[in-house]
């Protein structure tokens, strides 16, 4: 299996962040790792979407629904560990967490 990256953050980097985006984006285009840029409160989404893959775009937290995205996040991994090498991974539904978007 491969590992996942969750990155919690408000998209304002605070250090130069182009080479970590790169190296980022190369991994889960390598299939090496899952990426998933939560973001809170008013965060800078364009920064974010420089960091995030290309096919996992930013996902933005719904106000402080802390405790439904590490339920999600917990489904999820229990959902991923049972999957066989080479299949499909269904995700669970974010609709707990994952602000509506306008």
């Amino acid at each position: 299996y491969q590992p996942w990256v969750l990155l919690i953050t408000d998209g304002e980097p605070t250090d130069e962040y182009q080479n970590a985006a790169q190296k980022v984006r190369k991994a889960a285009g390598d299939r090496k790792l899952s990426f998933y840029a939560i973001a809170v409160k008013d965060a800078n989404i364009t920064k974010l979407r420089e960091i995030a893959p290309l096919d996992t775009p930013p996902l933005p937290l719904d106000g402080l629904k802390f405790k439904e995205l590490f339920k999600w996040l917990s489904d999820s991994v229990k959902q991923t560990s049972r999957q066989k090498i080479g299949e499909q991974i269904e995700l669970a539904d974010f609709s707990g967490w994952k602000k509506k978007q306008a």
